[in-house]
């Protein structure tokens, strides 16, 4: 099947013609749009207060997204509260641990990340005996981790930073066969697209999914996911997509 319309479910890139995007439109002829599924909102100081967490009673840092780390670092400062010196960083994987270098100096610190999948972060939470401390979204996707966290007996306190809104994309016609492919590069972004169509039919519609989580999240909403990355072949989900192309599109003359 050619493809000739892909969404990536995210913002537009500032400067397109630079982009991968621009690249995959000159090589296969295939026409993009963007459209992110949903947006955080960080909660507000005193929202924060109210819940009453002394960071300096815990010895570790549970961060599962780039996401996490913004905001979390962002309260902090806007409380004027110091990241203790003896904290340990506990990453889902290598990316959120080097975003890290954004807040503090990385070779000063014990930080320890998996390999991207969720179980691989629980395997090194398990095998520490620290008291952890998890920043994360208002979803159920936090609420599973803790489930199981909670299962395992590991000693923590889950703190809800920002929440989720989803947009409104019924207007962009998923159902009716508009594209061809749909991208995902979050768990989020798969939630706002089932709960906007929890009937859909997938059928000849190829789905593209950034991320072990992201994966993970497709298939158990009962999802084909048709490209995936990072995978031993493909670093990047353009290198996915690339490579798709090659086979349905063929490249442009």
């Amino acid at each position: 099947m050619r493809i000739k319309n892909i969404l990536f479910s995210q913002n537009p890139p500032q400067n397109f013609d630079k982009s991968p995007y621009a690249e995959l439109t000159k090589k296969y002829n295939v026409k993009v749009n963007f459209f992110k599924f949903f947006q955080s909102e960080e909660i507000t100081v005193e929202q924060f207060r109210k819940k009453r967490v002394n960071v300096r009673g815990y010895t570790a840092i549970i961060l599962t997204s780039k996401t996490v780390v913004d905001y979390f670092f962002s309260l902090m400062q806007k409380m004027k509260v110091s990241i203790p010196a003896e904290w340990h960083f506990y990453c889902i994987n290598e990316a959120v641990a080097f975003y890290l270098q954004k807040y503090i100096v990385f070779r000063k610190r014990k930080v320890f990340y998996g390999k991207g999948d969720q179980e691989d972060l629980l395997r090194l939470l398990e095998e520490n005996d620290e008291k952890y401390l998890f920043p994360c979204g208002m979803e159920s996707i936090a609420n599973a981790f803790s489930d199981v966290m909670d299962s395992r007996r590991i000693v923590y306190k889950k703190i809800e930073i920002y929440h989720i809104v989803y947009a409104d994309i019924r207007q962009l016609g998923l159902d009716q066969g508009v594209y061809d492919m749909l991208v995902f590069f979050s768990p989020h972004g798969v939630d706002a697209f089932r709960q906007t169509y929890p009937d859909f039919d997938q059928g000849d519609i190829l789905i593209g999914a950034l991320g072990t989580q992201v994966v993970e999240k497709v298939q158990q909403e009962g999802l084909r996911a048709d490209v995936c990355a990072p995978t031993p072949e493909h670093a990047s989900i353009f290198s996915a997509i690339d490579s798709l192309l090659q086979k349905t599109n063929g490249r442009r003359r």
